[in-house]
């Protein structure tokens, strides 16, 4: 299993099934050593989900938590996750989105992630450096265009559910056989 952003899944499996081999990785060291310290013994790795160092077919399993929003190159991203899976393997993704525009939960989530999460986390943190998760997670509406990305890497059962009164998306896709 692989999963970008190496964070709480990777921990999970390790601590509920020893038996599956768990590889992490992130672009940034400080989640990196966050990683090293959840799964000790895990292959953590400073890497680029756009130019990943493993081999073709290498993964039965690929996962991404609240990254693909963040990606310079999605389609090279969602290309190389198609890359690095095995054969019938699947892929899942999980990120926040803007509720679609005809939503009511639109408008209350701006007003949450522009007013509200600044204001709770001033007395920790500087408001300012929510900015740009407000600004990246209002700008995710199009799923449809996310699921088309993955139905054109090559992805097939290319299946996307809202959770969270649409405010959370998770994409199961499975890499064909040959």
């Amino acid at each position: 299993m692989w999963e970008r952003a190496a964070g709480l899944l990777p921990a999970f499996l390790a601590a509920k099934r020893p038996d599956v081999s768990c590889t992490g990785i992130d672009i940034s060291e400080t989640m990196l050593d966050i990683a090293r310290k959840k799964v000790p013994g895990a292959n953590i790795l400073k890497a680029d989900a756009t130019d990943m160092p493993f081999g073709d077919s290498s993964f039965d399993v690929v996962t991404s938590c609240f990254v693909y929003r963040n990606l310079s190159d999605r389609k090279k991203a969602v290309s190389e996750m198609y890359r690095v899976l095995k054969p019938g393997g699947r892929v899942m993704l999980l990120d926040t989105f803007a509720p679609r525009s005809r939503s009511m939960m639109r408008p209350l989530m701006s007003l949450w992630l522009r007013r509200i999460v600044p204001a709770l986390v001033s007395p920790f943190a500087k408001a300012s450096d929510y900015r740009y998760l407000a600004e990246s997670i209002l700008a995710m509406t199009d799923r449809d265009e996310i699921r088309k990305a993955f139905e054109g890497a090559g992805f097939a059962d290319v299946c996307l559910v809202a959770l969270e009164f649409d405010t959370a998306c998770v994409l199961t896709g499975r890499r064909d056989r040959p």
